[in-house]
């Protein structure tokens, strides 16, 4: 039993580490566009692009990927797969003076959320580009809703930039995921942490049992 505790520890150890630990990473990834949502601002679809993502880093790969876009002035397509590197949007953010990629992860989920996800779209784009055909005033009041935001909430999502893209078709666009909430992380661990004590009183209260002879 004591050895099964060990086990038990390291896993919410190494579950807590992935979870809240990787403030800082770089991976190397290969993308692949499988899918859109159906929702569009004019000819352009927003919000979801579905992704297989593989991690030539950590050699996983996962599929089914929602991510926002944050690249109004390029272009992919369906089936495309190019090169990217996965970092944490404060990572992308260091050193430029704002917190553009932040302020994109804020964005994606409040359009994840359902709030307003045409102009959340409009918003990332935004921050990235621009354009005036993006602008509109409720774009404006996310620009400034973001401001009076906690985004250090926000730090640790994944962003992928792009390295390369399809002949003819230029340089890929870069997209902004989420990660679960460091409270989800924690509430999972503590879940953790109280099996393991029940099993561990559990086990003694045995043992003591079986000292006095029950």
């Amino acid at each position: 039993m004591r050895r099964n505790l060990t086990c038990f520890a390291c896993l919410l150890v190494a579950l807590l580490v992935m979870g809240l630990g990787r403030a800082s990473y770089a991976d190397s990834v290969k993308l692949t566009l499988t899918a859109t949502g159906s929702a569009t601002w004019g000819s352009d679809y927003i919000y979801p692009y579905y992704f297989t993502i593989n991690n030539e880093t950590t050699h996983t790969t996962v599929t089914n990927v929602a991510l926002m876009c944050i690249s109004f002035d390029r272009n992919v397509y369906q089936g495309e797969t190019w090169d990217a590197t996965l970092g944490t949007t404060a990572a992308a953010d260091a050193g430029t003076g704002h917190k553009y990629y932040e302020e994109a992860a804020y964005f994606l989920s409040l359009a994840a959320a359902g709030q307003d996800p045409v102009n959340a779209q409009l918003a990332a784009w935004y921050l990235f580009d621009h354009n005036s055909s993006l602008y509109n005033q409720k774009v404006q009041d996310l620009l400034t809703a973001a401001n009076s935001v906690n985004l250090d909430l926000y730090a640790n999502d994944p962003v992928y930039i792009a390295l390369d893209g399809a002949p003819g078709y230029g340089l890929a666009q870069n997209f902004v995921g989420l990660t679960p909430e460091p409270g989800t992380w924690a509430l999972f661990g503590s879940g953790l942490i109280g099996i393991m004590a029940t099993l561990y009183f559990r086990k003694r209260s045995e043992t003591r049992a079986g000292q006095l002879g029950f």
